[in-house]
């Protein structure tokens, strides 16, 4: 029995039935009848279930020990989530499995109605559920402009609490390119040099995956484009590595030094995109840079990283900017070595083309055409 049909069939029952029925009622899903009526919003059905003293306290044996008012107030039934607070307001605390309250679930769906509700009766904002996360965090993760607001509003404090990543709501803002969240938070004074347990900034996060409309929020409002986390990645680092060719762009032009930028392994940007393959994004910062000399620890510059994975493309655009095709590594090889030990023989041949193309033509001896 579930949906709206057993809702009906809920209250057809219960006309019926004697008080405190609900304590035994069990449906389809493994909760009461309360249950049901909470999770579709059946007003009508909460308040007659309410009436013949349903169990408000009853969690269901399937979805993660909720209660009635968990259900209501992830689903947005403001209406449900107001009748059950009329009987206990202390229900705001109670929490499921993962340790979510009912606040934390109607945040993190973006269900505004709920959320002012539950503030009204009390519902702790500073709570945290098992993996440290508050309803913020939550509201935050999943970009609802609206929750994270009313949340700020009743704690604007709340912008720097971390959850056992370290992860502050920003973090997860510019994490999931929710720019409007991210927005809102900065608005609130966020703090944008907050790091998480990996020394990731929200700047990080954002270039990290792409979110060009997170990172340009980050970037107005002064974030640190040089910061590095514990792996010596700078933002540009991350972007470049990943492909991002947007928000690789975005950082240049807010600072075009970084691409000088080196890793604990001595990695520029530009050897990170090379050895990925990132034919765009390694044109960009030879635009930017035309420098494809550098080396890391190992010696091997962009183009014998590019050589070594296979990346035709990135050799080919490395070898417009002029690479050095004869540069050798601390073991001596150049890039078509490379290219040839790890059986890439499409790069070795474009490598041979290149070398050929740049040698001086061969004068024949006096005599011979």
């Amino acid at each position: 029995m579930g949906g709206l049909g057993g809702v009906a069939g809920c209250v057809v029952v219960y006309k019926s039935v004697p008080d405190g029925w609900g304590r035994r009622g069990v449906v389809r899903d493994g909760g009461s009848p309360l249950h049901e009526a909470a999770r579709y919003g059946q007003e009508g059905a909460v308040r007659l279930l309410l009436e013949k003293n349903a169990a408000i306290s009853a969690r269901d044996n399937v979805h993660d020990g909720r209660s009635p008012l968990h259900w209501a107030a992830m689903n947005g039934h403001e209406g449900a989530v107001r009748l059950l607070l009329e009987i206990s307001y202390d229900m705001t605390a109670w929490v499921d499995e993962f340790g979510d309250s009912p606040l934390h679930l109607a945040a993190m769906k973006g269900h505004e109605g709920a959320v002012r509700v539950l503030l009204e009766y009390n519902a702790d904002i500073a709570a945290r559920n098992n993996g440290g996360d508050s309803p913020l965090h939550l509201a935050a993760m999943n970009g609802h402009e609206g929750a994270v607001r009313l949340l700020l509003e009743n704690d604007d404090d709340m912008t720097a609490g971390d959850d056992e990543d370290g992860h502050s709501p920003l973090h997860y803002a510019a994490m999931n390119g929710h720019e409007g969240a991210v927005r809102v938070l900065l608005e609130n004074d966020a703090d944008m040099t907050a790091c998480d347990n990996f020394g990731f900034s929200p700047l990080h996060l954002a270039a990290s995956n792409g979110h060009e409309g997170a990172v340009r929020v980050l970037l107005e409002n002064d974030a640190d484009t040089t910061a590095c986390d514990n792996f010596g990645f700078s933002p540009l680092h991350w972007a470049a590595r990943n492909g991002h060719e947007g928000a690789v762009r975005l950082l240049l032009e807010n600072d075009g030094d970084m691409t000088a930028g080196e890793d604990e392994d001595g990695y520029s940007p530009l050897h990170l995109a090379a050895s990925n393959g990132h034919e765009g994004a390694v044109r960009l910062l030879l635009e930017n840079d035309p420098d494809s000399a550098a080396c890391d620890n190992g010696g091997n510059s962009p183009l014998h990283l590019a050589a070594m994975q296979g990346h035709g493309g990135a050799v080919r655009v490395l070898l417009e900017y002029n690479a050095d095709i004869a540069a050798r590594n601390n073991d001596g090889r150049t890039a078509l070595d490379v290219a040839l030990r790890e059986g890439h023989d499409a790069v070795a041949a474009l490598l041979r083309q290149d070398a050929a193309a740049a040698s001086p033509p061969q004068q024949a001896p006096v005599g011979q055409v």
